[in-house]
């Protein structure tokens, strides 16, 4: 609903919208939108050029729809807007976010890794600190700053290309800092990396991926392959063994996920 009566200015080439603001249907409802906008009325020029604030507004409107069952936050920002009905190829926008609540949960990849580690807990990512700036036009949003954070040791740092329809998706991700257990059982610590992928999210059949995980200053916690040596051997070290100088490299395909390469080498500090 409008906050307040609008500042509106018409002349016979422009209708101008000095300042608008709207806030929430509900009571208590935080999110508000500013706005300030030109329209053309002439037939040579009917563009509209907007500058948007937001606070608090849920962003499920403005994303793909094959995406809103997965994806959930709320947008505090600004946008710059341009659009003309005469020539539909024209619309564009930018602007820069941040980003509260942001919840990603029961996309496939994430189900995929529940279902191999029986922890339902990998199907919600919870971030208490995300935002980025981006550029819309041609149908296609593309972000080069996109930074998520969240309490459980995972901060990553990513750029994206993402086409409405999502079956070109381009993101390439820099892994900060990840907290490995939850992923991969038996490895203890945090650990960095990268990965690329291509191809829709919602569809690993379709989808490929590769990366690398570093994983220097980690520790093998009984792992059953070095359990059961240990007991063989006698050599206790084996069912906690720190890794000084390792690291995996992994991919995706056709819905297969593949360890590539890895390297494991513990020194001991005796």
């Amino acid at each position: 609903r409008v906050a307040h009566d609008p500042s509106v200015h018409m002349s016979k080439p422009y209708f101008d919208v000095q300042s608008a603001t709207f806030v929430g249907m509900h009571p208590g409802d935080p999110a508000w939108l500013s706005a300030s906008a030109k329209m053309g009325l002439q037939p040579a020029d009917r563009s509209l050029t907007a500058r948007v604030r937001l606070n608090q507004v849920d962003i499920d409107p403005a994303i793909p729809a094959k995406l809103r069952p997965f994806l959930d936050a709320k947008a505090s920002g600004d946008i710059d807007w341009y659009s003309n009905p005469e020539k539909p190829k024209s619309t564009r926008a930018s602007g820069s976010f941040s980003l509260a609540g942001t919840t990603i949960e029961k996309i496939p990849f994430l189900l995929a890794l529940e279902r191999i580690h029986r922890n339902v807990d990998l199907t919600t990512l919870q971030f208490q600190e995300a935002g980025l700036t981006f550029n819309w036009e041609n149908d296609v949003f593309q972000t080069d700053d996109l930074v998520l954070r969240s309490q459980g040791n995972l901060w990553v740092e990513a750029a994206a290309r993402v086409p409405s329809d999502l079956s070109q998706l381009s993101a390439r991700m820099n892994i900060r800092q990840m907290e490995l257990g939850p992923w991969l059982p038996g490895v203890n610590g945090n650990v960095t990396g990268n990965l690329s992928w291509i191809g829709d999210p919602t569809k690993l059949a379709t989808s490929t991926a590769s990366g690398r995980l570093n994983l220097n200053g980690t520790t093998l916690t009984n792992v059953p392959m070095l359990a059961n040596l240990a007991e063989k051997t006698g050599i206790a070290r084996l069912r906690n063994l720190p890794l000084s100088d390792a690291w995996l490299r992994f991919s995706l395909a056709e819905g297969i996920a593949r360890l590539d390469r890895f390297r494991f080498v513990s020194r001991s500090e005796e």
